[in-house]
């Protein structure tokens, strides 16, 4: 193949062919020099279409010539047949149907906002409305619909920069933000029974990720401490964490034995703390996701406040880095108002 500054040229049977972002455009000849010399014409103006590219399809075939002419055509696109016209020309669409409506329910949604907001179509809508669509929505929502909304956007030649997320100060993928005090006791309340009140008070006072805290009955007993195997980490398995217990945590848990968490799956706990987060009014904001893993970045946050070395926060986490650790910790305000009086001496002219 003799390579090119776009595309490269292959030859096919007795002819030779451009190939170029997946596409075979057939340059009608059986001489290598020839071909590669109308490829090299062809491949400037395929790049910038502003050259007038259409006169270089001279030397292609029918079939390619329209085809290439039919993509250059520009696509009339309104908030109304948005999902319908990206759901034709993307081939590699799942077939999933509740994926499928998924995603149609949330261009929906855009195109509801857009034409409330006065934005004519897709093709004009700008960066600043784009951020003040997701301002409406949810952290976890809103990076949702900007990964979608750019797949659609670029599938369909429109600017789908305008859904960069970090443009639109999205949150970070994955990070979990911390509870206040307010909010756990809004949790507790929201709790249906003594089971999820002892789960709730467990990630709060041990930092525990929901997996463990679940495989938790009376061999993991040892004093005033937990002993548990974590689950989920990058150190050596086997080895056990020993976990301070709360007094009230202790109780809580003494409370729902001998059982303690058995009868609940790790699927139907999710979703029952889940719930408790929504009822408790408990949701996502620009810091972060909200959910019960969030009371493991509240337990790191407050012993990082306390002046607890991080190796034995560590220690009790199961983190074998300290990339981890600061992955979790989110100090407060007041925290950091109260650093920064203790090691800066403020001037008085």
């Amino acid at each position: 193949m003799a390579r090119l500054n776009a595309g490269c040229i292959t030859k096919k049977g007795k002819k030779y062919y451009l190939v170029y972002k997946n596409k075979w455009l057939a340059l009608k000849t059986e001489d290598k020099a020839e071909a590669e010399r109308r490829a090299v014409d062809f491949v400037p103006g395929l790049v910038n279409p502003k050259t007038g590219w259409l006169e270089f399809l001279v030397e292609l075939g029918e079939k390619a010539k329209a085809q290439l002419i039919r993509e250059a055509a520009p696509i009339d696109v309104e908030w109304d047949n948005l999902f319908w016209r990206w759901s034709k020309e993307n081939k590699r669409l799942t077939q999933n149907a509740g994926t499928l409506r998924a995603y149609e329910g949330a261009v929906n949604a855009l195109g509801g906002w857009a034409k409330l907001n006065g934005v004519e179509g897709p093709g004009v809508i700008t960066h600043g409305e784009a951020a003040k669509y997701l301002e409406g929505r949810s952290a976890e929502a809103g990076k949702r619909d900007c990964r979608l909304f750019a797949r659609i956007f670029k599938g369909l030649g429109l600017d789908a920069g305008i859904w960069e997320g970090h443009d639109l100060a999205v949150a970070v993928a994955g990070r979990f933000r911390r509870i206040s005090k307010d909010e756990m006791r809004r949790l507790l309340e929201a709790a249906a029974d003594p089971v999820e009140c002892a789960l709730l008070r467990l990630g709060f006072s041990t930092g525990l990720r929901l997996g463990s805290c679940l495989e938790i009955d009376e061999r993991a007993f040892d004093g005033d401490f937990l002993r548990v195997i974590p689950g989920k980490t990058r150190a050596k398995k086997g080895r056990p964490l020993l976990i301070p217990m709360l007094p009230r945590t202790r109780l809580a848990l003494e409370g729902v034995a001998p059982g303690f968490f058995r009868r609940l799956r790790a699927d139907t706990a999710s979703n029952r703390m889940k719930a408790i987060f929504v009822r408790a009014g408990v949701g996502a904001n620009q810091f972060g996701s909200a959910s019960f893993h969030s009371l493991r970045a509240t337990f790191i946050s407050m012993m990082d406040e306390a002046g607890v070395s991080p190796h034995i926060t560590d220690a009790i986490t199961g983190h074998a880095s300290q990339g981890m650790h600061g992955r979790y910790s989110q100090p407060s305000r007041s925290a950091l108002m109260e650093a920064v009086k203790k090691a800066v001496i403020d001037l008085d002219y």
